[in-house]
């Protein structure tokens, strides 16, 4: 399975996606919520490279930016800390886990 979602699209309906699907973004484009992101089920990918990831994403000049179970679990965080966050600052949250490794701290 592959799809080609905005960033936005993607995150308004990320409940009801796969945990186990991965997420490409473009390597030349800043995140934002119009971005164009690659969302694909890796176990299904046949042709591989040397490292065992996916040729299709990188052959379109995708790179890899985080797993649905990732996004699922930085919205979990985010709303955990601010129940009345909004797509900005879960875009923000994920730029940041992408980023850092780690969930944004909200001070309020």
């Amino acid at each position: 399975m592959r799809l080609e979602l905005t960033l936005k699209n993607m995150l308004d309906k990320i409940e009801s996606l796969d945990w186990k699907l991965d997420v490409y973004i473009p390597s030349n484009k800043e995140i934002n919520d119009s971005i164009l992101c690659l969302v694909l089920d890796d176990d299904t990918e046949e042709d591989r490279g040397s490292d065992d990831e996916p040729i299709y994403p990188t052959s379109i000049g995708y790179k890899s930016f985080l797993s649905m179970s990732d996004l699922q679990s930085i919205k979990s965080n985010l709303l955990q800390q601010n129940s009345e966050a909004g797509l900005n600052e879960l875009i923000s949250a994920a730029k940041y886990y992408y980023e850092n490794d780690a969930f944004i701290n909200i001070n309020r």
